[in-house]
């Protein structure tokens, strides 16, 4: 795209074309014109030869595709799933659709309006992953639309931070890799303030409600600006005016109304008593390779998924033993029967489409276990000696190790190949076996906390943990000697296994990142580095991920491992390992 061509918003209002690869925010309530004017934007965009790619949750970037009077042609841009989409689009198939784009170049609508949310998220994340990681090797322009931001980047993102964090690093980061964003919501305060922060340009349409102008002061004050009088306005905007805010890139404060779009505007409340319209049909022969080459990228995907076969597998299992009761075997006249009708075929086809199912999914996994060998002996040697936690009473037998004269100085346990029977077993030993090990590294009198964790359990208000020590101190194998902490009897000491075998500081690590992968760990790994010294919760945070300390993510994990005495807060603004983690 040429820079010295610009995209006409309206009258007074041009953008320059790296708009391609800037991050622009059009937000208002419902009506107000903010998709509209997105969509005149993204209309300049394509007519000056721009990549776009816009995901879709509410089913009405199709209109792009049609004159503004709904009749002659617009834009031959494909549009992938929804109600008027070309191709079906499959919740599995977000990086194989990240490719496409990658690969081929296209411009498309992605309508993911008719998934559901687990299904959106799923494809959403990995399509964002996929599309971030391939831009890097191959950096062009792209500008990414996010209709109703709020859904892939909510400020509250409770069980989708995978996808926040695909979104995030598009947004916060593409540019450095040509792509530029486009975040369009009626909830600017349902956004997540890292993403909406990064807008260059506010396009803000009428705004009512006082938390929704509450949302775009936030703004304001973090680019480091006072305009009150600008956002008092925004209740009175008519619909298509928009005030457009941008300090640095544009340089531009001021009031303006959006011109009229060339293509059907299919986000317009439909009218009482008016025809639908239908989006044309794109037949052209490219169009035709590219759904069958994503068809032939799913089947191929879903021939490799194990999970997937195994569905096939059990599907097929239950034709064949619906086959099976319709013809009884107790009556050879009613076999015979069957046979001529045709029941012997379909046993037969049945058992061997099971036999091709279950050789391709053995093979899978076969192929799996290879390429993973290395992983797996480095995996072996990190673990040896630890033993792995498990969240069921499985009753094992152990090994009766006497105690040492002085618990400071014995070796961890570390469990026997094969213990002999007739001793506690199960989730109670565990507990036995890890008050020993935590009073070998000098904590004879250990918080719940941490006997929680060496015995397998993050939470040590787990049923199955608090019955097993109650069961323990009823039996008097454990006590209470006060402030939370629990510890061995003498006859408990006895109980607890192990060998002489001395456990090693990376092993103890190995076992703490086995119960606590994922932030948990990116928390306490370089806190671990530093051999317990001090570390400013601000690099923590960056370790960890995290450019905002301030992140409920990185907050919440930090707070848990506070909770169970993994970490400390020597001074303000301060994080250091616990002394658990160190032998």
């Amino acid at each position: 795209m040429s820079g010295s061509q610009h995209i006409k918003m309206g009258r007074g209002l041009e953008l320059p074309t790296d708009a391609v690869a800037r991050v622009m925010a059009h937000l208002g309530i419902r009506g107000s014109g903010k998709t509209y004017g997105a969509g005149k934007m993204v209309e300049g965009l394509l007519e000056h030869g721009g990549q776009v790619v816009i995901l879709d949750p509410v089913g009405t970037w199709w209109g792009l595709r049609l004159a503004a009077n709904g009749m002659g042609p617009g834009f031959d841009i494909p549009v992938f799933g929804g109600e008027h989409g070309d191709i079906p689009l499959e919740p599995g198939a977000g990086a194989l659709v990240a490719d496409v784009v990658i690969d081929r170049g296209i411009s498309v609508v992605l309508d993911v309006s008719r998934f559901r949310k687990n299904e959106r998220k799923r494809f959403v994340t990995e399509f964002g992953e996929q599309l971030f990681h391939r831009k890097k090797g191959k950096r062009s322009a792209v500008h990414l639309v996010l209709e109703e931001a709020q859904v892939f980047a909510p400020q509250r993102a409770t069980g989708e931070e995978r996808m926040l964090g695909a979104i995030e690093d598009l947004v916060r980061l593409g540019r450095n890799f040509g792509i530029g964003c486009t975040l369009i919501s009626q909830r600017p305060q349902s956004v997540n303030k890292e993403v909406l922060n990064q807008a260059e340009a506010l396009f803000l349409y009428r705004l009512a409600a006082a938390h929704e102008r509450k949302a775009i002061q936030e703004w304001v004050v973090h680019h480091g600006a006072d305009v009150g009088e600008m956002v008092s306005q925004l209740p009175s905007l008519e619909t298509g005016e928009a005030m457009v805010w941008s300090p640095q890139w544009l340089g531009i404060l001021g009031r303006f109304r959006i011109g009229k779009k060339r293509t059907f505007d299919a986000s317009a409340t439909p009218e009482l008593g008016a025809n639908a319209i239908e989006p044309r049909i794109l037949e052209s022969s490219d169009l035709a390779e590219l759904r069958s080459a994503m068809a032939s990228v799913v089947t191929e995907a879903e021939s490799k998924d194990p999970k997937a076969l195994q569905v096939k597998v059990r599907q097929l299992e239950k034709e064949l033993q619906k086959v099976r009761a319709d013809a009884p075997a107790s009556d050879p006249e009613q076999l015979e029967r069957a046979r001529q009708e045709g029941h012997g075929a379909a046993v037969r086809e049945l058992v061997g489409k099971i036999s091709e199912r279950e050789a391709s999914a053995v093979g899978v996994l076969e192929a799996a276990r290879d390429r993973a060998k290395g992983t797996l002996d480095l995996i072996d040697q990190a673990l040896a000696g630890i033993r792995e936690p498990i969240d069921v009473d499985l009753d094992l037998p152990a090994t009766r190790v006497a105690p040492s004269a002085d618990v400071r100085t014995r070796p961890l346990s570390v469990p026997a190949a094969a213990p002999p029977a007739g001793v506690v077993g199960g989730v109670r030993q565990r507990i036995l076996d890890a008050l020993a090990e935590l009073a070998q590294v000098g904590i004879p009198e250990a918080p719940r906390s941490q006997v929680a964790i060496f015995s397998g359990y993050k939470n040590a208000k787990s049923s199955g943990f608090a019955k097993a020590l109650s069961q323990l101190s009823s039996d008097g194998l454990v006590r209470y000697p006060g402030n939370g902490a629990v510890a061995l009897t003498d006859s408990g000491q006895a109980a607890a296994c192990g060998s002489e075998a001395p456990i090693t500081e990376d092993q103890l690590h190995a076992r703490i990142r086995s119960i606590f992968p994922g932030v948990h760990w990116r928390i306490l790994e370089p806190l671990i580095a530093v051999g317990g010294g001090s570390v400013s919760r601000e690099d923590v945070a960056k370790s960890a991920g995290y450019e905002n300390v301030k992140s409920s993510g990185f907050a919440k994990a930090l707070s848990q491992l506070s909770s169970l005495g993994l970490v400390e807060y020597p001074g303000p603004g301060f994080v250091r390992a616990a002394d658990l983690l160190f032998l």
